[in-house]
Parts: structure tokens; C-alpha cells; sequence
């Protein structure tokens, strides 16, 4: 949770096993509503296998299901 920021940075790192050659990383922001619910910002999906073994592809995609935002990410395959 990144708090009262337009341009948030969250400088997390996840690991995800994924079958070489299948499936999509999804990726939803959200906006945190503390009395309603959490109001969905947009997404990204990501194929998996465009990302070569041993290597880091860096990534700046626009958000969909809105009209404006990117998420900027990376993604390595590793062996």
C-alpha cells in the first residue's frame, strides 16, 4: 500500500513458477477505499514466453480498462 501518491513506486520483488511456454503474468492496481470498495485502476498482461531463458526484459505498459496509466516492471526467466 503506497499512501496519498499520484505516482506511486512500490519496489517490490515477487517469484512466480511458471510452465515454460505458457500462461500470462496479470497485473491490477488498485485504489484503496477504506469505506467503499477498492476501486480496480487497470490492468496489464504480460505472455510469459516472450521472455528468453537467463535474461531480464524490462517492461512499460499502458493500463487497460482506463484511460490513462502505465505500470513499469520487470521479468526474468530464470533456468
Amino acid at each position: 500500500v503506497v499512501k496519498n501518491d499520484l505516482n506511486p513506486r512500490w519496489g517490490e520483488t515477487f517469484t512466480f513458477a511458471v510452465v515454460r511456454g505458457r500462461g500470462a503474468l496479470f497485473i491490477e492496481v488498485f485504489d484503496r477505499n477504506r469505506i467503499q470498495k477498492d476501486k480496480s485502476l487497470g490492468f496489464v498482461e504480460y505472455d510469459m514466453s516472450s521472455v528468453p531463458q537467463g535474461q531480464t526484459i524490462e517492461s512499460n505498459l499502458q493500463l487497460k480498462a482506463t484511460d490513462h496509466g502505465t505500470i513499469r516492471f520487470k521479468v526474468r526467466h530464470l533456468p
